[in-house]
């Protein structure tokens, strides 16, 4: 894929909101926007991933072509969205049947079904690509024109990552495929804004989905996660006159009130899916006792946390973090057991006991 950058400059008298990771989840997207109570004066900036994952692609799709015509809106690449190409190549045709048998929340799927055609075999898929690119030709080419990245004075927006300031010299596919961007030992002279990878990934101690601002490296990750973590949220982060930083959220989960005060834990672990090798110590009932191989912690965790792979054993993404709560505060609840709620505060997460 080619490598096409985006030069702007941008009036930064007025309010810059960014972006990331939508995955077709296009209600939450307009009650984020509702949210910030986002207008015809602000900017709009999307980091890519708009599709796949969320049942709402194609309309997502739509509604910011939409947008673009109405306000100030700029979107850039994500690897999700050079699904395109799958589409429109014959050559890719195995490739696109392999993927919509692995993905059903996928803006391919969502065409075929409006389009009323069902998709059994390679064949059903090869009659249907025809009419699914006559139809959707406009949202095909659009996808197609999205720029990698785009570049303002200030700063630099790219949906993964980048390995030069030199934005000429980077690699497309290193641009919309870098995980952990914030670990990499890159540094540049303005920030560099990135979704892609949920910031609860990088997170060792407790686990949080809000942005993360790396002053010293100028590398900024906002992807809360939505439709790719359990927890997941969608971010928005605000720039506002004189490059002021801020963010919000939104998601929809059930919320409840905490019914005692309780004190954050002294000592906590988060891992998460990257980083999950654990070798099991012990066991009692239905917990296993296990040591954490990269850190070196150890923990009692629930047996249906942990799966064995030919490399060993891991654990689903997991903390045994308790969150500082005070009784009367209203949090957002996600699951519990027997002993406790696993909740989330002000984008923190943690458990809450009963």
């Amino acid at each position: 894929m080619k490598l096409t950058i985006e030069y702007k400059i941008l009036d930064l008298s007025k309010r810059i909101l960014c972006i990331s990771d939508i995955h077709g989840n296009l209600t939450v997207f307009q009650k984020l926007l509702e949210k910030v109570n986002y207008n015809k004066n602000d900017i709009l900036i999307l980091l890519g991933d708009m599709i796949e994952k969320g049942n709402q692609s194609l309309k997502c799709v739509q509604y910011i072509m939409q947008l673009q015509l109405e306000n100030e809106v700029y979107v850039i690449c994500g690897n999700c969205e050079t699904l395109w190409e799958e589409i429109v190549d014959d050559s890719k045709t195995n490739e696109l049947y392999r993927y919509m048998n692995f993905r059903k929340d996928s803006i391919i799927w969502e065409m075929v079904r409006e389009i009323s055609v069902d998709i059994f075999t390679i064949e059903d898929l090869m009659y249907a690509l025809p009419l699914i690119r006559e139809r959707y030709h406009n949202e095909l080419q659009w996808l197609k024109s999205l720029p990698i990245i785009l570049d303002i004075p200030q700063m630099t927006f790219v949906h993964a990552g980048l390995q030069t300031s030199v934005l000429e010299e980077n690699k497309a596919e290193e641009c919309l495929k870098t995980d952990a961007f914030l670990d990499q030992p890159s540094s540049f002279d303005k920030y560099v804004i990135v979704g892609h990878w949920p910031v609860v990934n990088y997170c060792k101690v407790r686990p949080s989905c809000n942005p993360i601002i790396d002053e010293v490296h100028k590398k900024i990750a906002i992807d809360g996660g939505n439709k790719v973590k359990n927890e997941g949220q969608l971010n928005v982060f605000i720039i506002n006159n004189l490059m002021q930083f801020s963010y919000d959220c939104y998601e929809e989960t059930l919320k409840i009130k905490v019914s005692k005060d309780q004190e954050e834990s002294s000592h906590s672990i988060n891992i998460s899916w990257y980083d999950n090798i654990i070798e099991i110590i012990n066991e009692e009932g239905n917990m296993y006792f296990v040591k954490h191989k990269s850190s070196g912690h150890s923990f009692w965790i629930s047996k249906d946390e942990v799966f064995i792979k030919s490399d060993g054993s891991h654990c689903y993404d997991y903390t045994n973090y308790n969150l500082s709560l005070k009784q009367g505060e209203e949090v957002l609840v996600y699951k519990e057991n027997k002993d406790a709620y696993f909740v989330k505060k002000n984008g923190i997460m943690g458990w809450m006991k009963k």
